[in-house]
């Protein structure tokens, strides 16, 4: 891969990255309910989704499932219903009087007896992106414009790939820090359910949007 070729990847996946998504509502999502822990582990769980699209998309195995419109459908219906399945739940706790109780304490899952996130976080964020097709197609659409096809193609794929997993990790690990950062706010029952009810809402829209969609 060439230098000219990777200056001109970078500014690109940085813009898509900090681009306000599914990722970015779970990582809000998870904040509140687990601390700066359970938003870590959904930024964990995205780059893992991230990775395995990357994989298959050097592989050429995304290729063949986006070019059966049974497979694509399937994808994009799962990935419809996962993601409306999440906001009801977000949504189910902003429209409660009594909202869930924060399952750490306030001083953060660093602080002595906080409770750390268990797996749900990582695998919501796995599953929101191996469920989209969005990503798939994103991946074999765009990578290969940025790829030498005189050089090793899965290499070069698969190092893209690896640049994109490792900006949204660390972007949306800074989220998470700076959402937890001012949890004397947010922690506050009101906040919370207003919160909740509105990342359970984008989420239930976006879902709906991906249902909708057509290739």
């Amino acid at each position: 891969m060439s230098e000219d070729r990777l200056l001109a990847f970078l500014p690109v996946v940085v813009l898509l990255t900090l681009s306000p998504g599914a990722d970015t509502l779970l990582v809000l999502r998870n904040t509140l309910r687990h601390g700066a822990g359970g938003g870590k582990r959904t930024a964990w769980g995205v780059g893992a989704g991230l990775l395995v699209h990357g994989s298959l998309s050097a592989l050429g195995v995304s290729a063949l499932v986006l070019a059966s419109a049974e497979a694509f459908d399937l994808l994009r219906i799962l990935g419809a219903v996962y993601l409306v399945w999440l906001g009801l739940r977000s949504l189910a706790r902003g429209l409660s009087r009594t909202p869930a109780p924060v399952e750490v304490a306030l001083a953060g899952p660093e602080a002595g007896g906080a409770r750390a996130p268990g797996r749900e976080p990582l695998f919501e964020g796995f599953l929101t992106n191996l469920l989209n097709p969005k990503v798939a197609l994103f991946y074999l659409a765009f990578l290969p414009q940025f790829v030498d096809p005189e050089g090793p193609v899965l290499l070069q794929t698969l190092a893209l790939a690896g640049i994109h997993l490792v900006l949204s990790v660390l972007w949306l690990g800074f989220l998470a820090r700076a959402i937890h950062a001012g949890r004397e706010r947010w922690f506050r029952p009101r906040a919370r359910r207003v919160l909740d009810a509105f990342s359970g809402g984008a989420l239930i829209g976006l879902g709906l949007q991906l249902a909708l969609e057509r290739r």
